[in-house]
């Protein structure tokens, strides 16, 4: 190969490269620029029917942090081959989580009754736990040897929006405060409801929600009504509510018991690993 054509194929792969890091680090919103078809995400498999989508809270195609997604849950104590399921095109990988009892433990992922895919997830003496990944997506079963109780978790990885209704309790119970998320030193947008249910507990529920996506995202209550800044935040007390890691989407969090809602004015998205303010929430009590 001539030096001249060496020296265009290198450049061809650094740009190559630093287009796909762009992409994967969302840069200037360069990944939120080609998301992928608009689609519900509950918490079980993809929805591809729109006909079928929640009814209650709507779709976006603004991309979440990747996040895992359930698929299918198989166990047993002997050999088999597990029913299909289904891998969806957009999803970034997928892993079998396994644990086993005794003997051993071979799983192979296949094309119903067709070709292996790749790799073993699962090779193993037992007792013992581990995952097995795989990065190709449409139908699959998982091919089971073993020579003992055995369990497969079957999980996939997204970044579309998760959209989930309010539970049944929410439905029952009042709300008592609400907000509209704002920019604070990242971007975001959607509302805030908390929910006061029968049993005396909270619920918070993020409605139409997008922020920046980071991992170690977590939602702070803070005592100032409307903090703009990361300083101005972390200047003030603050208690977290809840871990994060949906960046997208309409969600339902648990309030634990220690934190009173009644004692707090706003919420803030915050990432403690960064030290930075992403956005907030004045949080207006009705009553």
């Amino acid at each position: 190969m001539s030096r001249p054509l060496q020296n265009v194929l290198g450049s061809l792969m650094v740009l190559v490269l630093g287009v796909s890091a762009a992409y994967s680090a969302n840069v200037s919103g360069f990944r939120d620029a080609f998301p992928p078809p608009s689609r519900n995400v509950d918490s079980g498999p993809i929805d591809r029917d729109p006909t079928t989508a929640n009814s209650s809270a709507s779709t976006t195609s603004l991309r979440s942090f990747p996040w895992w997604a359930p698929v299918a849950t198989f166990s047993g104590d002997e050999t088999t081959v597990t029913e299909s399921f289904e891998i969806d095109p957009f999803a970034l990988q997928w892993r079998s989580g396994w644990t086993c009892e005794s003997g051993s433990l071979f799983v192979e992922a296949r094309r119903p009754g067709g070709d292996v895919i790749g790799q073993p997830l699962v090779d193993t003496e037992c007792p013992t736990e581990g995952r097995g990944f795989s990065v190709e997506t449409g139908a699959f079963e998982l091919a089971v040897e073993a020579e003992g109780g055995w369990e497969l978790v079957v999980e996939q990885q997204v970044d579309v929006p998760l959209v989930e209704p309010p539970t049944p309790q929410m439905e029952k119970g009042e709300v008592i405060a609400t907000g509209e998320i704002y920019d604070m030193d990242r971007s975001g947008e959607g509302t805030v409801e908390v929910y006061e249910l029968d049993d005396g507990t909270h619920m918070l529920r993020l409605e139409d929600f997008y922020i920046t996506p980071n991992v170690d995202l977590e939602i702070d209550v803070s005592e100032l009504s409307e903090p703009k800044t990361t300083e101005e935040f972390d200047s003030a007390p603050y208690e977290e509510v809840t871990l994060m890691p949906v960046t997208t989407g309409s969600i339902n969090y648990e309030i634990p018991e220690s934190v009173d809602i009644m004692d707090w004015r706003s919420i803030v998205i915050w990432c403690e690993p960064l030290h930075l303010a992403y956005g907030g929430a004045t949080l207006e009590i009705k009553r």
